[in-house]
């Protein structure tokens, strides 16, 4: 019995779950559900929402969620409900520090996703499969389903001169690979669905929470491979994706976030003169950028585009880090 018991373990390790909620009341209900469906053991899942001040009902949702998971045997359902939105990496960091000490996998999740019940067990399986190659991350195949066809799964670095412009480059899953066991090594892997080595955080921080929205995942990914961690995508693991799709609009928040965000992923990925070199290809580009943003996700509104780059441009400047400023506006 007691052999039985210590195999279990060792192919059921404890894991603990983390998603982060604001204003998505009818997405994270639907995601926790997909967690009720794992097959995986109940009793080794430790599972924490953090709700960022929402303002839709989502914590009564969550609550009256968790007290059916626990009828049906789960045992670990932590809530945290923050009075504002502090972001979504400052919501991670705090689900990581109640995490239990012997769960040694992080399971990093969105809110609008949910589950293939396979899924956990094929990251894991991963895991242990690569148990000797310093693992910092397994993520899976991330199926859209509102615009059809698959997000992306990661990132590679680009090669210089082009990290200059763009430092990663997003990557897709191979459509057209069949083999149930196929890995490929990436960079970073996507933050909508991520199984980390508990070990990593331990050895080399939490998420950077100047990020607050986007960026994140990747400033963290790069921080773990610069300290010789490795991360990987399997097949095996499949998770649906019901939230934003790509649309031939952007709200002007986002577009913030982006810009401000990736000067700031400059600013931890690069040092001395490649720094500088980041900063001035940046900014030589700007015509191009306002360009390109204004004809094809603006529908030529140059001047609201033009006034939310500068924004995302001086926050960054003057540090100011944080959720966007309440003045920017749409422009899709």
């Amino acid at each position: 019995m007691q052999t039985n018991t210590v195999e279990g373990q060792h192919k059921h390790p404890p894991v603990v779950v983390i998603i982060p909620n604001w204003n998505g009341r009818h997405f994270i209900v639907d995601c926790l559900r997909s967690i009720s469906e794992l097959h995986y053991p109940r009793e080794r899942l430790q599972i924490v929402v953090v709700d960022n001040g929402s303002l839709d009902g989502s914590q009564e949702a969550i609550r009256s969620q968790f007290d059916q998971m626990r009828a049906a045997g789960f045992g670990s359902l932590q809530l945290i409900e923050n009075e504002s939105n502090a972001g979504a990496p400052a919501a991670y960091n705090q689900a990581i520090q109640l995490a239990d000490p012997a769960c040694e996998y992080i399971w990093k999740l969105d809110n609008d996703v949910t589950l293939d019940p396979e899924s956990l067990q094929g990251l894991i399986g991963v895991h242990r499969s690569l148990i000797h190659e310093n693992v910092g991350g397994v993520g899976g195949r991330i199926r859209n389903v509102r615009a059809g066809g698959d997000d992306p799964i990661g990132a590679r670095l680009m090669p210089c001169p082009r990290r200059w412009t763009k430092i990663v480059e997003y990557v897709y899953a191979d459509t057209t690979e069949q083999r149930s066991d196929f890995l490929e090594e990436l960079d970073m892997v996507s933050g909508s669905c991520c199984l980390f080595s508990r070990r990593a955080f331990r050895d080399h921080g939490e998420f950077d929470d100047r990020f607050f929205l986007y960026y994140d995942d990747t400033e963290l990914c790069l921080r773990f491979r610069k300290n010789g961690w490795r991360f990987f995508v399997t097949h095996r693991a499949q998770v649906y994706h019901h939230g934003l799709s790509s649309t031939a609009s952007i709200p002007g928040c986002r577009l913030y976030y982006w810009l401000r965000n990736h000067l700031l992923l400059g600013k931890c990925f690069f040092e001395g003169v490649e720094r500088l070199l980041f900063y001035a290809v940046h900014v030589t580009n700007i015509p191009w950028k306002l360009f390109r943003i204004g004809h094809r996700y603006a529908a030529g509104r140059y001047i609201l585009v033009a006034v939310t780059m500068a924004r995302a441009y001086r926050d960054f400047i003057l540090g100011r880090y944080g959720p966007c400023p309440d003045n920017i506006s749409d422009f899709g």
